[in-house]
């Protein structure tokens, strides 16, 4: 009925967890007391609460915690198992009290996280409710249970305040929502992770576009989780026009399709003398000519920006040491390049190359000892000049991606969220001026506590 964090953090399979150091360091203090050291992690739905044990497994299996807590495992309670087929009265709390029983009794010590808490702990109150309060109350009075627990405000004023008895026994861990700067670091953070899983690279202005586009516009919801999900979303965007055609391509294929069932329709009218009148006909026919003509000129800009950003991609692997046949030479390939024609002249004073190594140079002595930055400029130039103000396929995650996506959720026009703040309040006097008749003085004040606001 629980799933060991721990292990999952000695393989690799958490993310890091970035600008949380000061509540993984509380909750450490608390784990390390004699008595009352149950955190419970308190926080808005998105801010990572559950980050924060990730963390803490983190640390632990890296041996930067106490000794109190080495060799700990920290095991996440599966509630939906626990809660199965537990249908008969008193077969929940009889499944809980044996885990109880199996974590006391464990050689390994163990810390119990119990997400979402509750959804147990005081739900007995409601008619038909599970509350596993009553059975963890004497547990962690002796002592004898280490439990994490975490929940929102909301429920936990609700359930937890109003429980004398409990809320002694858990500390609580207040989990504040990261500000843009700190979303950006924690971003940086699960770059690489992102980058690795859609096969894309990320630029910095994504990063820091994605924290704070979302701060601004996103709202209801909680940084650093809204800005991770505008960045997977771009992320999995750019990696699909890699394979498949764009949305414009798309688009215009449904169109002609609805064109060809309007012209079969209109000719069925023709033949059998319903519809006398060739002008819609017409008129269809042209609309269908021009839209093969866009798609066409579409999916030839779409494949020839495709090979030139595949190609992109392969040489920024090559030079960030990632390829596969790049992985033996270290990552300074500007370097081997450059010296490549200085070995091959000392080789053929010398004496004979081997067959595989005089293979090898060929290719290098017909480009012309292009090196892989300038080959890189090159193609990046090329697909500048291609687009035209057109991009079907981006070479990376940069600000206009995660614009682009923002400006799809929200409805805000995208020129808007690439304007600069700063600018658009400069101009904020004129543009309400045009608009708002006979309020030149209001407009001014507001005009000045905004500039007030945003100063630095």
């Amino acid at each position: 009925y629980a799933k060991n964090m721990t292990a999952d953090a000695r393989n690799g399979r958490l993310d890091p967890v970035l600008c949380r150091d000061h509540e993984i360091d509380l909750m450490i203090d608390i784990l390390c007391r004699r008595r009352k050291n149950n955190p419970v992690v308190v926080g808005e739905a998105g801010v990572g609460k559950s980050a924060l044990i990730e963390g803490l497994a983190l640390r632990i299996v890296a041996g930067q915690v106490p000794d109190k807590l080495k060799n700990t495992d920290i095991m996440t309670l599966d509630l939906g198992a626990l809660q199965a087929g537990a249908s008969v009265k008193g077969e929940f709390e009889k499944r809980f009290k044996g885990l109880m029983a199996e974590v006391i009794s464990s050689p390994v010590p163990v810390i119990l996280f119990i997400d979402e808490a509750h959804t147990l702990i005081g739900a007995g109150n409601q008619q038909g409710g599970l509350d596993i309060s009553n059975l963890l109350k004497p547990a962690l009075a002796r002592g004898e249970l280490k439990t994490i627990a975490a929940t929102t405000w909301s429920e936990y004023k609700k359930y937890f305040e109003k429980d004398a008895a409990l809320s002694r026994r858990f500390q609580l861990v207040k989990v504040s929502e990261p500000n843009a700067a700190e979303a950006t670091i924690i971003l940086r953070g699960l770059s690489a992770v992102y980058e690795q899983s859609h096969g894309v690279l990320i630029d910095d202005d994504a990063l820091q576009a994605a924290a704070t586009l979302s701060e601004r516009y996103l709202s209801g919801r909680q940084l650093p989780d809204k800005a991770i999900d505008v960045l997977d979303t771009a992320c999995a965007r750019v990696a699909i026009n890699l394979s498949s055609p764009p949305k414009q391509i798309s688009a215009l294929t449904t169109l002609s399709h609805q064109q060809e069932a309007e012209i079969r329709q209109l000719e069925r009218e023709l033949r059998i003398g319903l519809r006398t009148d060739t002008s819609r006909m017409t008129e269809v026919l042209v609309q269908y000519d021009e839209t093969l003509t866009a798609l066409d000129e579409l999916e030839a800009a779409w494949h020839q920006q495709q090979t030139l950003v595949r190609e992109i991609i392969a040489l920024r692997q090559q030079l960030l040491g990632v390829a596969e046949d790049d992985a033996a030479p270290l990552p300074d390939a500007d370097t081997v390049e450059d010296t490549q024609p200085e070995s091959e002249s000392e080789q053929d004073n010398t004496g004979a190359v081997p067959a595989d190594e005089a293979d090898r140079e060929q290719p290098e002595e017909t480009a012309e000892t292009v090196s892989p930055v300038q080959r890189l400029a090159q193609l990046t130039a090329e697909l500048d000049a291609l687009h035209n103000d057109r991009l079907l396929v981006s070479p990376h995650v940069d600000k206009k991606q995660i614009a682009a996506v923002i400006a799809e959720w929200t409805g805000v026009p995208l020129n808007r969220l690439s304007q600069n703040e700063m600018s658009v309040i400069t101009d904020l006097t004129k543009w309400l001026g045009d608009t708002i008749k006979g309020q030149d003085l209001a407009i001014a004040s507001l005009h000045k506590h905004l500039l007030t606001a945003r100063a630095d």
